[in-house]
């Protein structure tokens, strides 16, 4: 693919098992960087894509973190941001009605 993608993480264990299973299945396309998200070290306007992954609950400002996406992200490029959610299913209060 034409594609170079980028992942960052504060986690050098997650960089290191990430850049592991893109070489087993021979992702060439593919890079995984130890960076803070809310402080990240690229220019203005580089990705055409930038996607979060279940990390946005852990960010202590939000707003700064979004910024800190749409700042990274060309103009009229897609955010996509995921975050996982749970809560606790009780009688009062059931996960579906």
């Amino acid at each position: 693919p034409d594609a170079q993608i980028e992942g960052i993480t504060i986690s050098a264990k997650q960089v290191q098992r990430g850049t592991e299973l893109a070489r087993e299945r021979g992702l060439n396309n593919v890079t995984f960087k130890v960076m803070d998200a809310m402080k990240m070290d690229y220019p203005d306007n580089t990705f055409d894509l930038v996607w979060a992954c279940e990390s946005g609950e852990h960010m202590p400002d939000k707003k700064k973190y979004v910024e800190e996406m749409v700042r990274v992200l060309k103009p009229g490029g897609t955010l996509v941001i995921a975050c996982w959610c749970q809560r606790e299913e009780t009688p009062e209060s059931p996960l579906t009605d």
